[in-house]
């Protein structure tokens, strides 16, 4: 309130007066006028203006962020941009906009959340702003994002390695963005001077060895980015091709019993890369080693073992024992023996224990009725046996 003094002037002045208001959030929607009085000796005149409704805005800078929770994204992917107003007020009143440099896109907003899909298309910085407005007030946020490429490395390697022959492995990858690539080639569990740098390949000269065939090489690619570091991983398996040999050696001599076969006494194992064919010869012919042996088999047997790159053979000298003929004989003269005392025996059991069967002959008197036999104990019938 403000109070003028005396004024003894006759004519009409006009008066302006300023107020400061310190409004908050709570003042918002309330209303304010002007009111002044003319105060006399004898009375007071009072007026006042038509009320007006303050309007309170408090904005604040928009949080603009990646879901991503990067701003490097891989050139080709979407991310969603979320640009938050949720500290202004009033927020019914606020507008959003988003931009990506400089131009407006489409976007959803709701209680002061804005979204909106943002792809990268290359490797080239994008701007995306978000502008929140309240009324005549505005604040922007923007946010840098980055683009990269890092495809899956590349690693050369041959289909298969001979043993004891000198190749090349390399490690490269290819289109990376930017080109400050990392390339580290992992051959045996160790990668020591193996490393390039801005995408050069990484070559290394390597001797096949049998011990390393089915190992892992891994060809590693590597991008620092100013946010994170991203990785790539391909992986190959050495193929080393060597000749065959033996897993045991086989004894030199071995005596079979006639009806044995060689399997069932020697394995022939062999190791080899590709995986070698086994056979069994005798006198150059293949011999299944499941076949039974008899005394016309005996000679020398060889293991063969044979794959792309060469041959290996082992032999044995093979033996059979002929079946005692003699024995044989005396089993089936005792096994005869016997039968024949078992047929007596029963003959003489037969004998002694069957039953007589006898016939009735009728002997015919005159002197009676031939056709009514009569006993009076004075006739004799006497029985005659019957032979079985």
């Amino acid at each position: 309130m403000k109070t003028y003094a005396s004024n003894n002037t006759k004519t009409p002045v006009d008066l302006h007066e300023t107020f400061t208001i310190y409004s908050s959030v709570s003042d918002h929607g309330k209303n304010y006028s002007c009111e002044v009085e003319l105060n006399f000796t004898e009375i007071t005149l009072s007026n006042h203006s038509e009320p007006a409704v303050i309007s309170v805005v408090d904005i604040k800078k928009p949080n603009l962020s990646l879901a991503s929770s990067t701003e490097d994204i891989e050139i080709g992917t979407s991310s969603l941009v979320v640009c938050s107003a949720q500290g202004s007020f009033p927020l019914k009143d606020v507008e959003m906009q988003v931009f990506f440099n400089g131009k407006e896109v489409n976007s959803t907003v709701e209680a002061g959340l804005l979204n909106a899909i943002y792809t990268q298309k290359s490797a080239a910085p994008v701007n995306i702003s978000c502008t929140v407005s309240v009324q005549n007030f505005s604040e922007t946020s923007n946010l840098i994002v980055r683009g990269y490429r890092l495809p899956p490395p590349t690693i050369d390697i041959p289909d298969h390695i001979p043993e004891n022959d000198m190749v090349n492995i390399t490690c490269h990858v290819d289109n990376q963005e930017p080109v400050n690539t990392t390339q580290i080639l992992i051959i045996l569990g160790n990668h020591e001077n193996l490393a390039s740098t801005v995408g050069r390949v990484v070559v290394h000269s390597y001797m096949g060895q049998r011990k390393h065939n089915g190992m892992t090489v891994t060809c590693k690619a590597t991008l620092q980015l100013p946010t994170r570091l991203v990785t790539r991983n391909s992986s190959a398996t050495l193929n080393v091709q060597y000749q065959p040999v033996f897993l045991k050696e086989l004894p030199k001599k071995e005596n079979f019993k006639s009806g044995e076969s060689l399997a069932s006494k020697m394995t022939c194992e062999a190791d080899g890369n590709p995986k070698p064919v086994i056979e069994w010869l005798k006198e150059n012919r293949s011999i299944e080693p499941d076949k039974s042996l008899g005394p016309e088999d005996e000679g020398t047997y060889v293991c063969l073992a044979k794959n792309a790159l060469g041959t290996a053979t082992l032999n044995v000298t093979v033996t059979v024992q002929s079946p005692n003929v003699l024995l044989y004989i005396y089993i089936i003269l005792a096994i005869t023996v016997v039968l024949i005392m078992i047929f007596i025996l029963y003959c003489i059991y037969r004998k002694k224990t069957k039953t007589g069967e006898y016939d009735v002959k009728d002997i015919k008197n005159p002197s009676r009725n031939g056709h009514v036999a009569h006993n009076d104990n004075k006739e004799k019938h006497p029985l005659q046996p019957v032979n079985v």
